[in-house]
């Protein structure tokens, strides 16, 4: 008489480990049968992912139950895809299966990074701070150079070449693609004071109504 896989209580679980994955790396799938027939040989366990509607195999492997009915099998399975997957796991023998829970796998493209390698020249210092800094591609990034007392800014050499309008903006500002140098350059001499506009254009208002009162005379 052919025995059984699982009994009414028996259960058959499946899990994922992580749960979010970057694409190219592996996801670990645990199934676990608690309450089978005991000293069962050769039951097949299938993980198998829906898509359109429809189960597809993923992978398979065969497993025996101990002496208590439980066994566990678990399956490797690299990251191919992104996207938000369902699965589940079938344990089987003959005729007779059981399925599992539902889990759902998460697969994310991984963001590259690229460094900006920043230095300062005699005089001054940058704002971040010099050294070497990672950005995610793409990433809006403001670099601000800072001179000291009895120097002013000159210029920034971006991977040691004039580029502009880049070069002579203080702070300079965009977007890092790929690996990258920036260097601040300063020269003796004092950073040019803003201009007080307010007082300007109080004067210059002054005079021309003093032109408009004079004209008008």
């Amino acid at each position: 008489m052919m025995r059984t896989l699982v009994k009414l209580a028996a259960v058959v679980t499946l899990s994922v480990s992580p749960p979010t994955q970057v694409i190219g790396k592996d996801f670990t799938f645990t199934v676990e049968i608690v309450g089978g027939t005991p000293n069962l040989s050769g039951i097949l366990i299938e993980l198998l992912y829906l898509e359109n509607s429809e189960w597809f195999l993923a992978a398979q492997t065969s497993v025996d139950t101990d002496v208590n009915g439980n066994a566990t099998a678990v399956f490797t399975i690299p990251a191919t895809r992104v996207g938000t997957f369902t699965l589940k796991a079938r344990a089987s023998y003959g005729a007779d299966f059981q399925d599992s829970n539902q889990v759902t796998a998460t697969v994310v493209a991984e963001v590259a990074q690229v460094s900006l390698v920043i230095t300062a020249g005699l005089g001054g210092t940058t704002d971040p701070a010099p050294g070497t800094h990672s950005y995610d591609v793409g990433t809006i990034v403001t670099v601000k150079a800072i001179a000291e007392n009895g120097y002013k800014f000159k210029h920034w050499l971006i991977n040691g070449q004039l580029i502009e309008p880049y070069s002579h903006q203080n702070p300079t500002v965009g977007a890092i693609t790929e690996n990258s140098a920036l260097e601040a350059v300063f020269e003796e001499g004092e950073e040019p004071k803003p201009f007080p506009w307010p007082l300007v254009v109080v004067g210059v208002t002054a005079v021309i109504i003093i032109i408009v009162v004079a004209t008008k005379r």
